[in-house]
């Protein structure tokens, strides 16, 4: 810079003719600059962002930081798409002793392009209530389906199919946690038709308890959910389900066994139904497992390092229940994984459990630092043997 002043007084420090060169070659130049000296914030504009894009033309962006208090702050950004053109967006960012969260909008009065307006809303809150209640609100809208390929500027934006809108409240106690939510998704990929839109929970309600070492070392366990899917098409309901579980661990140094037994229930109240079908069928099935492991421990070399070997066994049987009058509207069957590798049912969500007898079998071993605790590297093979049909 040709001058350069540095205000230790007021933290500011202020350049003129500022230039950036690589290798002689000058690539930036700003004829006054303003910054802060310490991590204190300042208003003020923000670096640009310059771009350019087959679908849009150059991108330009000028941001503008307003520091409005110590706890509130917002960013203001003028955007020219030289194809479609002028966009406005904003954050605003609240902190206090109870709540935090930002709020973004983005707005473009006249789309050349798709010859309408265009609007993103979105909203991430979190409190903390008292007697140790909380909420979250998280929601997100946009005025059409081509508003991230169009304006996203990034191709995971670009892939979003659905935007989700909830407002849950929950309660976590020493053994016992409670979730009460509605929520609700704005699908915006045009490929998906109505029939296969996820469904909104207007309400769900989740109550879990575990009673850890209580008579005879067992540990008791309770999860329950009850919950209202809607559509506008297809068939909707209530969906009830009470699974209660009990387990004998048994461990040592470095082994444990975990013989566990389940029972689930499962009840629909359902509208819009296949002529023929019930409208509140049910489903009860026990589940019964053992979950057998080691964990080896040896210091390598120079003592600074662990290296674990944790041999596991899981054998799980679930008797067939027949299942195809039930509907389903949340559940879908993940691809085998480490966490798959070890789940007693296959199916993620309740409105189907997998009848199985079958023996999953897997061994990780760890690399850890002794001096922070960080895992630096760990490795699982696995397989699941099923043992009947």
């Amino acid at each position: 810079a040709n001058d350069i002043d540095l205000d230790t007084r007021t933290g500011v420090g202020k350049a003129r003719g500022v230039k950036l060169q690589f290798k002689g070659i000058p690539i930036l130049y700003a004829p006054y600059l303003s910054f802060p000296l310490s991590d204190a914030r300042k208003s003020g504009l923000l670096t640009p962002e310059v771009g350019s894009a087959s679908r849009n033309g150059n991108d330009l962006r000028i941001p503008y930081y307003w520091n409005i208090a110590p706890n509130y702050d917002a960013t203001i950004t003028p955007r020219l798409l030289t194809d479609r053109g002028t966009q406005v967006q904003g954050q605003f960012r609240y902190l206090t002793t109870g709540m935090r969260g930002k709020v973004n909008t983005e707005y473009m009065s006249s789309d050349t392009v798709f010859n309408d307006s265009r609007l993103l809303v979105s909203a991430d809150h979190r409190a903390l209530l008292p007697k140790g209640w909380r909420n979250r609100i998280d929601f997100r809208q946009v005025s059409d389906s081509q508003y991230f390929e169009d304006l996203g500027g990034s191709l995971s934006l670009s892939s979003i199919t659905h935007l989700n809108r909830s407002l849950s409240f929950d309660w976590y106690g020493q053994s016992m946690s409670f979730l009460g939510q509605v929520q609700d998704y704005q699908t915006i990929d045009d490929a998906i038709v109505p029939a296969d839109e996820p469904y909104r929970r207007l309400p769900q309600l989740l109550f879990r308890a575990a009673w850890p070492e209580q008579w005879l070392g067992l540990n008791y366990r309770l999860d329950s959910e009850l919950v209202n899917f809607d559509r506008d098409v297809g068939t909707t309901g209530w969906r009830l389900n009470i699974a209660s579980g009990i387990e004998a661990p048994v461990a040592g140094p470095g082994w444990f066994i975990k013989p566990a037994a389940e029972f689930d229930y499962t009840r629909y109240a359902l509208d819009e139904v296949t002529s023929g079908e019930p409208d509140d069928p049910s489903r009860s099935v026990p589940i019964g497992s053992i979950d057998v492991g080691l964990l080896l421990e040896r210091q390598l070399n120079g003592g600074g390092r662990v290296q674990t070997l944790e041999p596991r066994l899981l054998y799980v049987h679930i008797p067939y229940r027949e299942q195809s009058g039930l509907p389903v509207f949340d559940t879908v069957t993940p691809d085998l994984n480490l966490v798959q590798l070890y789940r007693k049912n296959r199916f993620l969500g309740v409105d189907r459990i997998a009848d199985t007898d079958q023996l999953s079998v897997g061994v990780t071993s760890r690399l850890l630092d002794l001096g922070n605790g960080k895992e630096l590297m760990s490795a699982t093979v696995g397989q699941t043997r099923y043992l009947s049909d």
